[in-house]
């Protein structure tokens, strides 16, 4: 007897870390005393080197994050990633990896940032015409789930990104972090400003990252964190098709 089985898995934006429900980011300059030709310091400076060449200016590695920093084990090399950001604003869609070897060496670079970001920053509103709740509802709408009342506010950290994270069972099953971002359009420098919030669904397995315009209100962007597949089930004592009919 064959059956049709689904799994779901889903896994939390990889920005995004639980702790108290709140967004935390590494900071990333490294530092005077820092550990000499660490990876890090490796790759910041590599990350200088480059600029002129990738058509960036000065300002544009001021207030860089680092989001990762990972070694493998069996061949020593180290990636270091990086975001860009702007008037204290992470700039989603501008990140690079820099690749060091064991010894040492960059030997492979990934991603862009944008050239001369403070100017095309300032292409674009510089102050958010909808609050983050009005995000949160917002993006509720374009998810269409039911219209959003007693949204609870559970945190407001503040600072450059405006962060606060809000409850409401009917609209997410975890705690709703908003934060405002530059969004970098696709296949271009241009930029947008953005509330970014996370919702997980309360009618599915769905853990969507979304991106609201923070003028209009209008969706900019959306990812899904939760993968689906289907397979089929073949009854007990076959393992696989490879076992026949």
């Amino acid at each position: 007897m064959l059956d049709r089985a689904r799994f779901t898995t889903s896994r939390r934006p990889p920005a995004y870390l639980a702790l108290a429900g709140l967004f935390l980011v590494a900071t990333a300059p490294a530092v005077a005393g820092d550990a000499p030709a660490s990876a890090r310091s490796l790759a910041l400076a590599d990350l200088a080197r480059q600029a002129p060449a990738a058509g960036l200016v000065a300002g544009d590695l001021a207030g860089v994050v680092v989001t990762d920093e990972v070694r493998t084990g069996h061949n020593g090399v180290t990636h270091v990633y990086f975001r860009q950001r702007v008037h204290g604003l992470e700039i989603d869609g501008a990140e690079m990896g820099i690749h060091v070897d064991r010894a040492g060496r960059v030997f492979h670079r990934t991603g862009s940032f944008v050239a001369d970001a403070a100017a095309r920053a300032a292409e674009v509103p510089g102050f958010p015409l909808l609050g983050p709740d009005e995000a949160v509802v917002a993006a509720a709408g374009h998810l269409g789930l039911a219209p959003v009342a007693g949204l609870a506010l559970v945190a407001s950290p503040g600072g450059a990104e405006r962060a606060a994270v809000f409850a409401n069972d009917a609209v997410s099953e975890d705690t709703i972090p908003v934060r405002l971002r530059y969004l970098r359009l696709p296949d271009s420098d241009r930029l947008r400003l953005a509330w970014n919030l996370v919702i997980d669904d309360p009618r599915s397995a769905d853990w969507w990252d979304l991106w609201v315009d923070a003028e209009s209100g209008a969706l900019v962007r959306r990812v899904n964190w939760t993968a689906h597949a289907t397979y089929r089930v073949f009854a007990s004592p076959k393992e696989s098709p490879d076992d026949g009919d």
